[in-house]
Parts: structure tokens; sequence; C-alpha cells
């Protein structure tokens, strides 16, 4: 009984956590800040960027379930990313897409991985711009923005007690623009440069592809988190 209670609280605090990304990312106010747009991918991008975020963070918890709460968290995931994908219209072909964002998610994982051991050939800024802008270098600024704002929530999320993650009491950045940016040392709204994100800048189009999901790199992914 006391072992369903505990996996019980941990499925919980998995969803609440869960739930902290979707908040955090369904706001708008990041797609505004890096000109990732609108559409399905550029939430999407924000998505995995957080969820890369916190399975990075779980790899430094000591607990006998973290593998049983970081499944459950990436499952709540998975299963998000598909209900948007039939909220974007994609009606056919859905699993051949999933299958596609899967590989991607976890292609780019590898690589947001490689950049962070020593003697890396490319930043995160690189990957970044890479995997999410489609290696667009009018988006350079914009990958900049975003690899910086990654590395201070990476920080943030280090610092946050293991129990308080595995409840799923984080908080991640305020959602106001302004205070983000400033707070990450990036830049302040005032302060873009250009191509970079000002507050209440119009939004951009799609990054990669076209239709309502894109078709992420070749390349065989992995089954499970």
């Amino acid at each position: 009984m006391g072992f369903e209670s505990k996996r019980s609280k941990l499925l919980h605090g998995a969803q609440r956590l869960y739930e902290a990304v979707t908040e955090q990312v369904d706001s708008g106010v990041l797609q505004r800040a890096f000109q990732t747009g609108k559409v399905f991918w550029s939430t999407y991008v924000l998505l995995s960027l957080y969820v890369w975020l916190v399975i990075h963070r779980l790899r430094d918890v000591r607990h006998a379930d973290v593998k049983f709460f970081r499944q459950r968290f990436y499952n709540q995931f998975q299963q998000d990313v598909e209900f948007r994908v039939y909220a974007a219209g994609v009606q056919v072909g859905v699993t051949k897409w999933l299958k596609k964002l899967e590989e991607h998610f976890y292609e780019t994982a590898f690589d947001f991985d490689k950049v962070l051991a020593p003697g890396a050939s490319e930043t995160l800024s690189d990957v970044i711009l890479r995997k999410y802008y489609g290696g667009e270098e009018t988006h350079r600024a914009d990958a900049d923005l975003l690899a910086r704002f990654a590395l201070r929530e990476m920080a943030c999320l280090s610092a946050t007690d293991d129990e308080a993650v595995l409840r799923g009491n984080v908080r991640f950045s305020s959602t106001e623009l302004a205070a983000v940016l400033e707070r990450a040392g990036v830049t302040s709204a005032g302060e873009s440069t250009a191509g970079a994100a000002a507050a209440g800048a119009a939004t951009a189009g799609p990054v990669a592809g076209t239709g309502a999901v894109p078709a992420a790199e070749g390349g065989a992914g992995q089954g499970s988190a």
C-alpha cells in the first residue's frame, strides 16, 4: 500500500511538473521573445527544450524511483504532443509525424548533451540555430538569446531541491517578458539587437517546414526517455 502511495505521489508530481512546463510555454510570451512564431512548431520546440531541461536535471536526482518519475513525465509530454498534432488539424499520418517529432527530440537532446561536455566543437546556440531555426543565420541573435535563457533556466533547476522537483513544485521564469530577459542577464526589451525579440514584437512565421508540423531531420530516435 505504501509502495503504491509513493508511486502515486510521483505520478502526480510528474503531472504537476509538466503542467508547469505547458503553463510557461502556452502563454505565448516566449514565442514572441525568441521569434519562433505561433504555429505548432514554435510551441513544440519550446516544449521539447523545457522537457530536455527537466530530464537533464533529473540525472542528478538520487532517488530510487527517479526513472519511474522521468518516464511518467516524458509520457505526459508525448501524450500532449499527440493531442497538439490533432489540434493542429493533422488527421492523416499522425503516427508518422509523432515518430519524426520523437526522433527530432532525441537527436536534439543528444546534441544538447554533447555541447555541454568539455571540448565541444559546437555551442548550445549553434545547436538551437540548426535544430530549431533550420540553420538560418538571420535567426542567429534569436538562437543566442534562447541559448542564454536556457542556461539560466538550467541553473535555476539545478538550485531547486530534489524533492521539490519530484513533487512538481517548480516555478519557471516569470511570463513577464521584460523581467524574464532582464533577470536572465541577457538583454532588456529595449536593448534587443536586430533579429532578437523585443516585448510586443510582431510574431514571426513558421521557422521550419510547411504545413502543421515539420518533417524532422533524418536519423533514428529512441523509444523512451
